[in-house]
């Protein structure tokens, strides 16, 4: 007898029933932690979740009236708190927010929001990813063309995610979905983009967000090869011979579930990033062309993920770049290790709507 997709799923969704990361108006938590008040809401991971459920609808889930109520929720939430500048990287519980605005949080806002109303046809969902494509046009992109990463931020921290980088690639993804209901083309932006990436970024088939002492990071990375992905299952911006090179060379990489560089190598493990790299393997199992990871690196990658589960309640985040381990349960991790358990079913699917 086949099973059903809701008994296939059922162990994995109990987090998404509960809305342990849910915010009553809206939103979504970073953490869940039994017995602790979260104090804020994140947008970008409000995005997630959108994308998440949209997800798992086209899977042909039957998701629970309150579940769509609490996105329609979050929809409202995040009109709410826009501005001219886009949305907070934080939303306090205070009522206040951070000043800090950055150009992949708002994106991944814009991606949930196109890919909830192309799933549910909710029209205030088009009209408010419609509205972050002005301020990504008006904010974040400068008269020569270019991105600017971030606003209200201090240029003279250069961590990867205040800097111009490969995984911008992913923001394109909104970028090209909302194109299909505006009046703006993105395609040779997003092309200019990639050709730009690939020729500072990447070398010998090796995608580094610090080229100058080699380094990448796997989390930014996996980010760059998900918006690859994307634009090569759907325009044909990238050549397919560069592509299968670059997927074919992640996964010989000899680390890569960390930071590294020619000065040094950061030997924590993030549960994001294992998720986010068995996803990859998962979605590249269905490219012949495509060597992945051999059975004992990916079983060891998903032991570590199936540890990081704790109950029904999701998924903890793993280790803090101070190299102290997190217990809690974080909501992103949770949303990417659900999707990459089921991700070699559908891969197409998968990449149309990447958490």
């Amino acid at each position: 007898m086949e099973t059903s997709i809701e008994e296939k799923y059922i162990d994995d969704l109990d987090f998404i029933r509960n809305l342990k990361f849910c915010h009553p108006e809206g939103g979504v938590f970073d953490y869940f932690v039994n017995g602790v008040e979260p104090n804020a809401i994140y947008p970008e991971i409000s995005g997630y979740y959108l994308t998440l459920i949209s997800y798992l609808k086209m899977l042909g889930l039957n998701l629970e009236e309150e579940i769509i109520t609490h996105c329609e929720r979050t929809i409202s939430f995040l009109e709410k708190h826009i501005s001219e500048d886009g949305l907070p990287s934080k939303v306090f519980l205070n009522n206040t927010s951070s000043k800090k605005y950055y150009f992949f949080d708002v994106s991944m806002v814009g991606l949930g929001l196109v890919n909830y109303y192309q799933v549910f046809n909710n029209r205030k969902a088009l009209d408010l990813a419609l509205e972050i494509e002005n301020i990504v046009h008006n904010k974040f992109f400068d008269e020569r063309g270019n991105f600017k990463p971030h606003l209200n931020c201090d240029d003279k921290v250069s961590t990867w995610s205040q800097v111009f980088g490969p995984y911008h690639l992913k923001c394109s993804i909104f970028l090209h979905k909302v194109s299909q209901y505006s009046s703006r083309c993105w395609n040779q932006t997003i092309e200019r983009q990639l050709d730009y990436i690939l020729e500072k970024n990447v070398i010998n088939n090796i995608v580094y967000n610090q080229p100058e002492v080699l380094g990448y990071h796997s989390h930014p990375m996996c980010y760059f090869l998900e918006g690859l992905l994307y634009f090569n299952l759907k325009t044909n911006l990238i050549c397919k011979d560069r592509f299968k090179s670059i997927m074919n060379r992640f996964f010989k990489l000899e680390q890569p579930l960390r930071y590294r560089s020619n000065t040094g190598e950061n030997k924590t493990i993030r549960n994001d990033v294992v998720a986010q790299v068995l996803r990859l393997h998962n979605i590249c199992d269905s490219y012949p062309e495509i060597e992945t990871f051999n059975s004992e690196t990916f079983n060891t990658m998903n032991k570590i993920i199936e540890e990081a589960r704790i109950g029904g309640q999701g998924y903890s985040f793993g280790q803090f770049s101070c190299g102290e381990i997190s217990q809690d349960i974080n909501s992103w991790v949770s949303f990417m290790a659900l999707q990459n358990k089921h991700s070699d079913s559908n891969a197409d699917l998968a990449i149309e709507f990447i958490v």
